[in-house]
């Protein structure tokens, strides 16, 4: 009886260890091959399952697939294996983008780009300036209300935060500025806001101060776009939207101090530029994620 009872738990302890998974060898846990450097960043949070299929793939490899979960403890931090050395570009496509500027930003995996929105409603309500500027250059402009609060304004000014969260200073700077003024321009189109205006209209002077706001404004134009020719990575696609946004407002404020017509209509072609070149950067960010580059004129340092 006894005998009987030992066979039984030998059969039910041989069974369990055969089911168990594949412990790490001692050899694995002591030392750790050359071709993998240790890392302490983030990069080094990815998927376990992808890291296997590249190791199985690997036919040089001198871990196992199921021997990667091994790493090395101290008592102060965790090192890992390098994952990026592992895996290759797999683990890189999934965190990095590229932006119009060629700006390689990081971004959380399954996180879209927003600087495509950003561009995008920056390019739109430029358009409609433009067409308003060209067939109605002394008319209202009121029915641009909810695009320039909502596209233009809202979500370029959200998108910029986003931008600057994935780590991409300048052209966040640029979306948040920009949906801003835009904001702004939009919150002025409401009637019961413009008429705040009505207390320069009185003493002729809204025609000058509003020269002396634009001004402001095509300075900071002019300044950015100077910032675009010597930035790392900065495009002449960036510096050309921001070379005409400044024209842009250089000839409305002009035309407020003069009240030439044909200025304001300048103004409006300048916008068309402007507007064409950042709808093509929007097509840039989204085939880069696509893994379709496509010509920006990046500048080489």
């Amino acid at each position: 009886m006894p005998n009987t009872i030992a066979a039984r738990a030998t059969n039910v302890f041989s069974t369990a260890a055969a089911a168990a998974p594949p412990s790490c060898p001692p050899n694995q846990l002591l030392q750790r091959p050359n071709e993998f450097p240790l890392v302490d960043s983030e990069n080094t949070l990815a998927d376990f399952s992808s890291i296997q299929q590249q190791l199985i793939k690997n036919s040089n490899s001198n871990l196992s697939a199921d021997s990667i979960i091994c790493v090395e403890k101290t008592t102060t931090h965790h090192n890992y294996y390098d994952v990026e050395k592992l895996a290759g570009d797999e683990t890189t496509k999934n965190t990095s983008i590229h932006s119009s500027a060629n700006q390689s930003t990081i971004r959380l995996s399954g996180m879209g780009n927003p600087a495509i929105i950003g561009t995008w409603g920056f390019a739109t309500v430029t358009m409609l300036m433009a067409l308003h500027k060209l067939v109605l250059p002394t008319g209202s402009n009121h029915l641009m209300l909810p695009t320039a609060l909502m596209y233009g304004g809202l979500a370029q000014f959200l998108s910029g935060f986003l931008v600057l969260f994935n780590g991409d200073s300048f052209n966040g700077t640029l979306f948040v500025t920009f949906g801003a003024y835009w904001l702004g321009s939009g919150m002025m189109m409401v009637p019961s806001v413009g008429q705040s205006l009505d207390v320069y209209a009185i003493n002729h002077e809204e025609a000058t101060t509003t020269a002396i706001y634009l001004f402001l404004w095509a300075f900071f134009g002019l300044m950015v776009c100077g910032i675009s020719l010597k930035i790392k990575n900065g495009s002449f696609l960036l510096s050309w939207c921001l070379f005409f946004i400044f024209l842009n407002l250089f000839l409305e404020a002009c035309y407020n101090l003069t009240g030439i017509v044909s200025l304001m209509q300048a103004s409006g072609v300048a916008c068309i530029f402007a507007s064409v070149g950042g709808y093509y950067s929007g097509i840039v960010d989204l085939f880069a994620e696509q893994g379709v580059q496509m010509w920006t004129g990046k500048y080489k340092q």
